[in-house]
């Protein structure tokens, strides 16, 4: 008889055992999937806001500015514009920040606020920053970030 309760005992305090480590790797992977989710989002917003900057600038200037040029990401005061009448359209002012902000990081990228210079987006080099054409004027941006890098099934380069 006490051989029959001893294996309950260790059926039942396995059962509780393995019940807990389940919960526990759930808790974890819901864990990870919210900070990826949050990172898809500060990416998206931040893309969102870039846009939307460009595309006053260009209303006021007639002219995208050039991100890609050397200190810019850091300090967006090197992109003040100065009208013939002498007047003063900063993009930094327009877009409210003074620096291009970083594309979050995580195992596939690091974070970056590197800006580069292309016309194909689907050929971006996927490390982290943002991908600008600049050269044909369009004022088009996207991340440069590979497919799906934050599970959510986006694909940065259409984005």
């Amino acid at each position: 008889m006490k051989k029959n309760i001893d294996w309950k005992v260790m059926l039942g305090t396995g059962t509780v055992i393995l019940g807990i480590a389940v919960i526990i790797l759930i808790g974890i992977y819901n864990i990870n999937d919210l900070k990826e989710a949050r990172r898809a989002e500060a990416t998206l917003k931040n893309l969102r806001e870039l846009r939307i900057a460009l595309e006053k600038y260009y209303t006021l200037t007639k002219d995208y500015p050039d991100l890609t040029k050397e200190g810019v990401k850091d300090n967006l005061k090197l992109l003040d514009f100065k009208t013939p009448a002498g007047e003063i359209i900063s993009f930094a002012e327009i877009y409210g920040r003074n620096s291009i902000p970083k594309t979050p990081e995580n195992e596939r990228v690091n974070s970056s606020n590197e800006i580069y210079n292309t016309d194909d987006f689907r050929n971006g080099t996927n490390i982290g920053g943002w991908n600008y054409d600049y050269s044909g004027h369009t004022g088009e941006i996207h991340a440069n970030l590979p497919f799906n890098v934050f599970s959510q099934n986006m694909n940065w380069c259409e984005h």
